[in-house]
């Protein structure tokens, strides 16, 4: 009989070599989070919740969510299907539906649905993006045409102090932005430009940050959703406005061949139509350009040109 030893040595040798030409790909879960970090349920409505992951699941996944808040469950609303994210293999997101159906209770639009993501087998939760505030609101009820009319070149006239003392009257430090009714969410008002190549002055942010080689011609401010509207109560000509937290992206000028920078926005203030008055404070988050994490500015913005 002959020895096996070398054919067997020679057959791991062969495997073994395989194996390491074989690439080893990447062993880490998906990456999973709220795709934003504070949204709105329309009352006598519904508001779908996404679940994103930076890569599709590779076995069946269920991501639980605890769930707290002042808001009361299966008064103020209801999670359809119960509070956890369903994910197939090959999925990259997934849904959650909350829908709030309709009551009398007024004081729903102060309470809040807070969703917290749980760890889950399978996936990776993303640092920063596991929480979600969800706030009530009513629905197409804000006469927004009355700061975002629907026209071409939509001006909102803006006054600022530039810090936390109030607004001075008259036109001191006044500039204007474009504002466009948000195509997607209801009393939402954002920022931007007809010409797609164009940004506008958002919250005179082309002034602030001059000194950053940002000039009118080159920012390209563009903030799709940056104010909501929330009513008073229902039918009410007033009430509270959310200035929705994201990071604003600013574009520097060619010549200066500096990269765009980040700036956080964030805040709130009341509104009036029957004034047409907004009075907002806004957080700017600073740290990306060497500056403190959060500066108050005071703004007014009104319908008509003072």
């Amino acid at each position: 009989m002959k020895p096996f030893f070398p054919l067997l040595i020679i057959t791991t040798l062969l495997l073994t070599s395989c194996e390491k030409e074989q690439p080893a790909g990447n062993p880490a879960p998906p990456i999973a989070g709220f795709g934003n970090l504070s949204e709105a349920v329309v009352v006598d409505s519904f508001l779908d919740v996404q679940l994103l992951l930076n890569k599709p699941v590779e076995i069946p996944v269920e991501v639980e969510v605890a769930v707290s808040g002042d808001a009361v469950p299966g008064t103020d609303f209801e999670i359809e299907g119960g509070n956890r994210f369903l994910l197939q293999p090959g999925m990259l997101n997934g849904s959650l539906r909350i829908r709030a159906p309709k009551n009398e209770d007024s004081e729903r639009l102060d309470r809040s649905i807070h969703l917290r993501l749980m760890p889950a087998e399978g996936v990776q939760i993303a640092e920063g993006r596991d929480t979600l505030t969800i706030d009530f609101t009513l629905g197409g009820t804000v006469d927004l045409p009355i700061w975002a009319p629907n026209i071409t070149f939509p001006q909102l006239w803006g006054y600022t102090s530039f810090g936390a003392e109030p607004v001075p009257a008259g036109r001191t430090n006044e500039f204007f932005a474009f504002a466009y009714a948000s195509r997607t969410t209801p009393d939402v008002i954002g920022f931007g430009h007809p010409d797609p190549e164009k940004g506008s002055n958002a919250f005179n942010m082309v002034r602030i940050y001059s000194d950053f080689d940002v000039s009118s011609a080159s920012h390209f401010i563009r903030i799709p959703e940056a104010l909501r509207f929330i009513p008073a109560n229902e039918g009410a000509t007033f009430g509270t406005v959310e200035v929705i937290e994201q990071q604003v992206t600013i574009t520097r000028t060619e010549s200066s061949g500096l990269p765009p920078f980040e700036i956080g926005i964030s805040g709130g203030g009341t509104y009036d139509e029957i004034t047409g008055a907004l009075q907002l404070d806004v957080y700017f988050d600073e740290t990306a350009i060497g500056g403190p994490q959060s500066v108050l500015r005071k703004y007014v913005l009104e319908s008509e040109r003072r």
